[in-house]
């Protein structure tokens, strides 16, 4: 039994494990109090063996304590972390000129089309290209670009769903 409340006590927060080693101790103190005053044992003996059984259940209570916060701490980072690995996933897929879809994501995307057809369902590939992208780029500069490309994925929204558009490249938008 002693071994399971050691046990236990590591999932236990540090209030718990204090309340449950104080409870621990106190038992040993009534068995030992009994052992001695009605069963004829040693008190010398008693009182050592009550001494060393309570240092080493503080000594646990004090690690599993520990533990429990230490626990906690690494849950919280383990959050944290799950939270920016998203970020860095949507990051990694995503355009940021156009907040749409880019490569990386057209890619995943055609393949699951190509896992997922059967004979009987078809997919297709719409790219509009701007025209003359290039020299918007270079005649009115990047900033003058960059608003040229972002209205053209909204164009295409009536025809196609927002998780499937995606941007090609410098100046093509696909949908599928």
């Amino acid at each position: 039994m002693p071994v399971e409340i050691v046990f236990c006590a590591f999932a236990l927060r540090p209030r718990q494990t204090i309340l449950l080693a104080a409870l621990a101790i106190a038992g040993l103190g009534l068995v030992c109090f009994f052992l001695v005053n009605w069963a004829g044992y040693s008190g010398e003996a008693e009182m050592i063996n009550f001494t060393i059984t309570s240092l080493g259940i503080l000594c646990v209570a004090v690690v599993t304590g520990d533990l429990s916060k230490l626990r906690y701490r690494l849950s919280g980072q383990k959050r944290l972390l799950e939270a920016a690995l998203a970020r860095i996933e949507q990051v990694a897929r995503t355009d940021e000129l156009t907040d749409l879809a880019n490569r990386r994501r057209m890619n995943e995307l055609l393949d699951s089309e190509e896992q997922r057809e059967n004979g009987h369902y078809y997919s297709s590939i719409a790219l509009l290209d701007l025209d003359h992208f290039k020299q918007i780029n270079d005649q009115l500069g990047h900033a003058r670009g960059t608003w040229c490309c972002r209205p053209s994925p909204t164009r295409a929204s009536g025809c196609c769903a927002p998780t499937t558009r995606w941007r090609y490249g410098v100046a093509r938008s696909s949908c599928c």
